[in-house]
């Protein structure tokens, strides 16, 4: 079995099907936060048409899936991988912070990770971006300062937004 490079929760594939990780440039603190797949789809083998991505389900079928590059997987982030271009020196830290059985629940983990830590809107103390993203869950936007106040309140039968 070839080495990797991630950290925090050990590497499963054989349970799950991806997790969601956190890169940290532990000389700026700056930090990207993604998802990956340890598995990718074969769905061009004849016979091969289940989309079953549970890997404790009784229906995934392993022929129809080949694992991913994860090993060495280090970001698909183009604004993160022209930072470590501009700043070669830096040292890098990859970790595992959760893995997932399924595709849905992957990415969901992701969109919930990447809001829960405010990675579109969080800023030092000088007022700079603390993470590389740069979209979530393929909506590439920004979204301007949010104040408190500016915050709503609605009641769905018990669930308060």
């Amino acid at each position: 079995m070839t080495e990797h490079h991630w950290i925090g929760c050990t590497p499963n594939p054989h349970d799950y099907f991806g997790f969601i990780y956190l890169i940290t440039d532990l000389t700026s603190g700056r930090m990207y936060l993604g998802k990956r797949q340890y598995w990718s789809s074969r769905q061009r083998i004849k016979g091969c048409k289940s989309k079953v991505t549970d890997r404790q389900s009784p229906k995934w079928k392993p022929c129809c899936w080949s694992e991913s590059d994860w090993r060495f997987y280090k970001g698909s982030s183009k604004s993160f991988a022209k930072w470590q271009e501009e700043h070669p020196n830096h040292e890098y830290e990859y970790r595992i912070i959760r893995e997932c059985r399924c595709r849905g629940t992957l990415h969901y983990a992701e969109v919930e990770a990447q809001v829960k830590c405010g990675a579109l809107t969080a800023r030092d103390s000088d007022g700079e971006k603390i993470f590389f993203n740069r979209q979530i869950a393929a909506c590439k936007f920004v979204p301007p300062i949010i104040y408190k106040d500016e915050w709503w309140l609605v009641d769905l039968g018990g669930i308060t937004l």
